[in-house]
């Protein structure tokens, strides 16, 4: 019998583990819902721009300012309107009302919701018996001046 002699051949390898350990990370978290807007969150001054109607030509712009008075509307510098609008009870909701005219119809408060995309704010009719403010609001929209 002939022996047959093998080499046994190792090899060794080295394996490098690198473990990082953080700690926890915190951060604030607010079990409060955010806080809905108020009527002042709005104040400002606003292009008026009715349903249906492209932006008006230079100079001859509606220029409404809403503060704790109220919404001024001017146009070429003339006062023309004066209205009150109030954010609604309902989420989503704002209310609009006149003092200072004959129908008493405009004296109660139009409902309309709003979407308010950072520039415009942009009404949609809820509920409205004053027929002129419904023809102006509904579909209306008011751009931020500053």
């Amino acid at each position: 019998m002939i022996a047959t002699g093998f080499t046994r051949t190792c090899f060794t390898f080295s394996l490098v583990v690198l473990i990082t350990a953080c700690g926890p990370r915190s951060a604030e978290v607010s079990s409060e819902a955010p806080q809905p807007p108020t009527t002042e969150d709005f104040y400002g001054d606003y292009e008026i721009i009715f349903a249906g109607a492209g932006p008006a030509t230079p100079g001859n712009e509606m220029i409404a300012t809403w503060n704790e008075f109220g919404v001024s509307v001017e146009q070429m510098g003339n006062p023309i309107l004066q209205i009150q609008m109030a954010v609604g009870a309902n989420p989503g909701e704002m209310e609009i009302w006149n003092e200072d005219v004959d129908d008493p119809l405009c004296l109660a408060e139009g409902i309309y919701t709003y979407v308010d995309d950072g520039t415009t704010i942009t009404f949609t009719l809820v509920s409205d018996g004053c027929e002129n403010r419904r023809q102006s609001a509904d579909g209306g929209r008011l751009v931020r001046l500053n």
